[in-house]
């Protein structure tokens, strides 16, 4: 009530302010996914180095995150920096990835790619830096040779592409996991680098 005596409460008016709508943010995986791509696009180009310097920035960013693809990184950095004619820096690189692998105790991950690795180098003309390399393996792998299997099943998988559809490198299919998934019965394939299933 209001009277000649009294006098009217005034209200303040409280400005609601609309919250803007939550955008989808970017996911660490996809700067990283968009760099991959593109590193693999300049090697396929033949721009080494700076392929080189991309992979090498994913490689430190995986090793920092303990993801299990640094490794590969590392390596292919380092072969990017040795087809640009830094091989100092290249064989530092390549020695790390195989030294992460041997850290991890994944001995038929090193010694499948420490063979790809040298006889790609040897191809390429580094045979002395192949040779140093395969030395370097040899002498890490003979005290777990007791470790590794004595032979591997061979198992039939399908086809691969060339490339992988989700970093765009090129697919070795000597270097891709294979295993059957067990509840689907069907074959799946890893990709090295990137890490997604083919």
């Amino acid at each position: 009530m209001t009277g000649p005596g009294k006098k009217k409460r005034k209200r303040k008016k409280v400005k609601m302010f609309r919250r803007r709508p939550i955008r989808p943010s970017r996911r660490p995986g996809d700067r990283a996914r968009v760099l991959l791509n593109q590193a693999h696009r300049l090697f396929d180009e033949g721009q080494y180095l700076r392929a080189g310097k991309l992979f090498e920035e994913l490689a430190q960013g995986a090793l920092r995150r303990q993801l299990p693809r640094a490794p590969f990184l590392f390596l292919q950095a380092g072969k990017a920096y040795m087809y640009a004619g830094n091989e100092k820096y290249g064989i530092g690189l390549i020695k790390a990835g195989l030294k992460d692998l041997a850290m991890q105790k994944r001995w038929l991950e090193l010694t499948r790619v420490g063979n790809q690795v040298t006889a790609e180098l040897k191809d390429r003309g580094f045979t002395e830096v192949s040779d140093s390399i395969r030395q370097w393996l040899d002498e890490i792998l003979a005290g777990v040779k007791f470790e590794l299997p004595a032979d591997e099943k061979v198992v039939a998988c399908p086809t691969l592409p060339t490339r992988c559809p989700s970093c765009g490198g090129s697919i070795d299919p000597q270097t891709v996991e294979c295993w059957m998934a067990s509840l689907l019965n069907v074959f799946m394939r890893e990709c090295s680098q990137g890490g997604e299933l083919i």
